[in-house]
């Protein structure tokens, strides 16, 4: 990876995300595959899928987080469902 003279890593901005030096966007890179062998099912879905698989992991340790977070708080009442029959004599 090649950074410009200055200290600093230069922010570009593709697609309206903030990458630094040559970092690129996921859809950028399935897009480029893409254009190789035009085998859209391919690329796009494994990045859709790898997409996916990072959320869930993102929101799971954030639950994780959030569960250690809030143990002090006394528990929520549970909500029961107990439906009522409304029986009709004939």
């Amino acid at each position: 990876m090649k950074w410009s003279s200055c200290s600093t890593p230069r922010l570009s901005s593709i697609s309206a995300l903030p990458v630094i030096g040559l970092q690129k966007d996921l859809m950028i890179t399935a897009k480029e595959l893409f254009e190789r062998d035009y085998n859209a099912f391919l690329h796009f879905s494994v990045a859709a899928l790898y997409f996916l698989a990072v959320s869930l992991v993102v929101f799971f340790l954030f639950g994780l987080v959030y569960q250690r977070l809030m143990r002090h708080l006394p528990a929520a009442p549970r909500m029961r469902f107990r439906p009522k029959w409304i029986l009709l004599s004939p």
